[in-house]
């Protein structure tokens, strides 16, 4: 697939309209670049209210994971031992717990049994309860990129974003397919 930069777009349109070619085009303060790179935007938003484009995007489906367990702690190491079985578990989950600091995520699982922090516990457990989260998913093998607001959780109607909860099973991740 070959690509044109705005860059290049813009110094293609200085050339043939006979006026100075830029170096840049954000930031630039030259009048005449920047009412190129406004029309370009208008132009590009026109394209995007005319058709629907839904033959660029695919929906795709992703269940989360999570798996409830216990395990013992202390306040001066970054393990988690007397796991049950951490057969399942890697560095794409995130933990919780009493005394497990917000955004605690495994950074290697050592062992059967044991695995690794990237916090240190505030709070000392035996047996405590624990819940790991998978956080990182990999993303189809044609994504391009997401169009925006359109992550939803579809159990429960809301649009996911910066205030909403993330731990969402079955929500639909569209992605836009790259022109060809």
């Amino acid at each position: 697939m070959s690509t044109t930069t705005m860059l290049q777009l813009v110094q293609q349109v200085t050339n043939e309209l006979g006026i100075a070619t830029p170096s840049t085009v954000a930031g630039n303060s030259n009048q005449d670049v920047i009412q190129i790179l406004a029309l370009m935007n208008a132009g590009g938003y026109e394209l995007m209210r005319r058709a629907d484009w839904r033959e660029l995007t695919r929906q795709h489906t992703f269940y989360t994971e999570a798996l409830s367990t216990t395990g013992t702690w202390s306040t001066s190491a970054y393990t988690i031992t007397g796991i049950p079985s951490t057969a399942t578990l890697s560095t794409a989950y995130q933990v919780q717990g009493v005394g497990i600091p917000n955004a605690t995520y495994v950074t290697s699982v050592d062992s059967a049994t044991q695995v690794t922090l990237n916090y240190e516990p505030t709070e000392a457990q035996v047996n405590g309860e624990l819940i790991f989260q998978k956080v990182k998913y990999n993303l189809p093998s044609d994504y391009y990129s997401t169009v925006n607001r359109t992550h939803w959780d579809k159990s429960n109607r809301w649009k996911l974003g910066n205030k909403t909860a993330m731990s969402v099973t079955g929500s639909i991740l569209p992605v836009k397919k790259p022109y060809s």
